[in-house]
Formats: structure tokens, C-alpha cells, sequence
């Protein structure tokens, strides 16, 4: 605009100026002069204006690229960035996964042991409620026939139990030492009708469901899943350590295989991560092992109770049956006793001095029978007594 205007004042300018023929102060020599000058004079301001227009021009385009291209420089390397740091102490989606992997895989591990030692522990419970049931809970009248299962077998289910799950979790736990792993327990009777403890062929068949019945209680570890392979505690934990070291090698490719250092090519922070977790674990399961012998101790004191419990219950049963059956008999004998009584009774009133008549011996001999048939009832039903 301004300079389009400087260039019209100047022509307007000399425009103004009068000739001498027209009563003015000018030369027409000296106007074609002025305009001569004045034509380079607005040359140069159109050239001025054109180059000025392209250097604005110029400067605006350079002003749209600085507000995109260090903008998508910066976001670029803010990419790189984050990526770099990802990778180096595995974070993020990708980077986190084997992380993410060890510490789903531990807490799962550590729960099936925490479930194992909650269910030996509710047996041992369970225990010490059977010993105090056999001196509070069973009375003369108790009617032992309809009980589905004698005390004294269910003591001895659940203590054949308890012994079989604390080897089977110190085994899963790797508790033992090297070579002194207990061996399993001989498998023996539940029945209560024989002087034989071993298993007999009767229960060979259903002896399996009980050995599976056996080990429910410790939860995922105590039972056969075929969908999932089982493997002891420090196996599992072996594992997770090499799924770990086997998915950093597929995930660092390319320029972040830098990070891949050491001997085992892993990168630091999963070196350290490891260590950690396996301190982690140590100390857990010196901790499962502890309560798991504190279990054990427990079970001794529960086994010195067992005998007298047993004894004291086995001995409270048969006697309470042996006298409930003593007295059932005494008053069935009592009831027959005042029955033979009243029939003798009633025979001796019948047996008049006028039955001696001939004429009444069929009404004796009817008599007698029945005082025969009488007296044979009542020694049929001493011979028990």
C-alpha cells in the first residue's frame, strides 16, 4: 500500500506543476527532466515492493515450516525417547510384558502354596474338633447306627490325610534335603471289622478316589489338572525365569539389541529384576517351609491324643451298645416273664379238681398241651440269656 501511494504522490507532484504557457513556473524541457527522474525514482520503489513482497512471501512459508517441522522433530524424538527408556528399564506394553509375565506367574505360584498351608492346617483343626468330639459329644442314647461314619475311622481318614499333604507340599516346596525326601505312607484299611490295618482287596478299587480325596484339600497343587502341567515350586519359579530370558531375546531386535549385555544377553534391568525375585522366593519359601514344620509339630501333639481318644470312644461305643442291648433284652425277657405268668396263672385256675371226671379228659388233655406249649415258650426264650 505505502508504496504504491509514494509512487502515485510523485505523479500527482509533477502533474501539479504549471508550464510557462499555461501561466506556470515550469519548463516542458525541465518537467520531461523531473519525470525522467521521478520514473527511476518509482522504478526503484516497484522493485523495492517485488522484493520486499517475495522476502515476506519468504518469510511466511519459513514461519509455516518452524511451526511443523520442530514440532514433528520434537514428537519424533520424544518417540525415541520414550521407546529408548522402555526398552532400557522395561516399561510400557511391550517392554513390560516379560515383567508383567514373572510377577502373574509368581503371585500365582505363591497363592497355590498359601492354599496348600491353609488346607493343612484345616485338617489339623478338623483333627483336634474329632479328638475333643470323642470325650463331649456321645452319650448312652446315642444311636450309633445311624452314624454314616464311626469317629474312630473318620480320626483315622483325616490323619492318613494330613501326613499324606505335608509330604506331597514339603515335596512341591522342595523342603526336604537333598536324599532325605519322606517316602509316601503305605496305604491301609478303613475298616473298622478287622484286626488287619493293611488294605484290603475289597477297597483296591475305590482306594484310588480316596488317595485324590485325600490331597483336594491343598488346593490347585493337590490335584491332577490335565489341562495344565504340574510342576514342583522351584520348578515353576525356574520357569518363569527362562519364559522371561526367552521373550526379552524376541522383543529386542534391531537397534535395541544393544541393551541385550551379559552372558545371558538379557537386558540389566531384567537382570536385576530377576535377582530380586529370586531373593523373593527364597525367603518365601523359608517361610512356607517354617510354617509347614510348625504344622508338623502340632500334628505330633494331635497324634499323642489319638490313642486315648480312640480308645476312650471305641470303648464308650461298645460298652453304651453292649448295655443298650443288655437292657433291651432284660425288658423284652421281663414282658415274656409277666406273660408266662399271667398264662400259668390262668392254666392253674382252670385246673379244677372236677377235670379229674373222665367225662372232662379232653378239656385236661386241651390243658396240659397248652401248659406244655407254655413252658417250652419260656425256655426258647432263656436259652438267649
Amino acid at each position: 500500500m505505502q508504496p504504491d501511494l509514494l509512487i502515485e504522490n510523485n505523479n500527482g507532484m509533477l502533474k501539479s506543476c504549471q508550464l510557462f504557457e499555461n501561466g506556470g513556473n515550469y519548463d516542458g524541457a525541465e518537467i520531461q527532466w523531473y519525470q525522467t527522474q521521478m520514473d527511476e525514482i518509482n522504478e526503484m520503489i516497484t522493485t523495492c515492493k517485488t522484493k520486499r513482497l517475495g522476502e515476506v512471501e519468504d518469510l511466511i512459508v519459513e514461519m509455516k515450516r518452524l511451526g511443523v517441522e520442530p514440532e514433528e522433530e520434537f514428537t519424533g524424538e520424544y518417540k525415541n525417547s520414550i521407546e529408548e527408556l522402555s526398552a532400557k528399564d522395561g516399561l510400557g506394553k511391550t517392554y513390560g510384558q516379560p515383567r508383567r509375565f514373572a510377577q502373574e506367574r509368581l503371585r500365582s505360584e505363591m497363592t497355590k502354596c498359601e492354599e496348600a498351608q491353609k488346607g493343612v492346617d484345616k485338617i489339623l483343626e478338623k483333627l483336634n474338633g474329632l479328638m475333643a468330639k470323642a470325650f463331649n459329644e456321645y452319650g448312652r442314647d446315642f444311636d450309633y447306627a445311624k452314624e454314616k461314619t464311626s469317629l474312630s475311622i473318620e480320626i483315622r481318614v483325616n490323619l492318613v490325610s494330613v501326613v499324606r499333604m505335608m509330604i506331597h507340599y514339603g515335596k512341591h516346596l522342595g523342603g526336604f534335603k537333598p536324599g532325605d525326601d519322606p517316602e509316601d505312607l503305605p496305604r491301609i484299611s478303613y475298616l473298622e471289622d478287622q484286626e488287619e490295618v493293611a488294605l484290603q482287596e475289597s477297597e483296591v478299587e475305590i482306594d484310588a478316589t480316596r488317595m485324590a480325596d485325600e490331597l483336594e484339600h491343598l488346593g490347585p497343587i493337590g490335584f491332577s489338572n490335565a489341562n495344565e502341567e504340574y510342576f514342583k515350586f522351584p520348578d515353576a519359579i525356574m520357569n518363569i525365569d527362562k519364559t522371561c530370558k526367552d521373550l526379552v531375546t524376541k522383543l529386542y531386535t534391531g537397534d535395541n539389541a544393544k541393551h541385550l549385555v551379559g552372558d545371558e544377553k538379557i537386558p540389566e534391568y531384567l537382570t536385576r529384576f530377576l535377582a530380586n525375585m529370586h531373593r523373593q522366593v527364597e525367603e518365601f519359601k523359608i517361610n512356607c517351609v517354617r510354617q509347614l514344620r510348625m504344622a508338623s509339630e502340632k500334628l505330633v501333639e494331635i497324634c499323642q491324643q489319638a490313642p486315648s481318644s480312640v480308645f476312650f470312644f471305641l470303648q464308650f461305643k461298645y460298652e453304651s451298645m453292649t448295655l443298650n442291648q443288655v437292657d433291651t433284652c432284660s425288658e423284652n425277657f421281663e414282658q415274656k416273664q409277666r406273660e408266662d405268668k399271667t398264662a400259668k396263672d390262668e392254666h392253674l385256675r382252670l385246673f379244677r379238681p372236677n377235670l379229674e371226671n373222665p367225662a372232662n379228659k379232653e378239656m385236661t388233655k386241651e390243658l396240659n398241651d397248652q401248659e406244655i406249649k407254655r413252658s417250652e415258650a419260656m425256655k426258647d426264650v432263656s436259652k438267649p440269656f
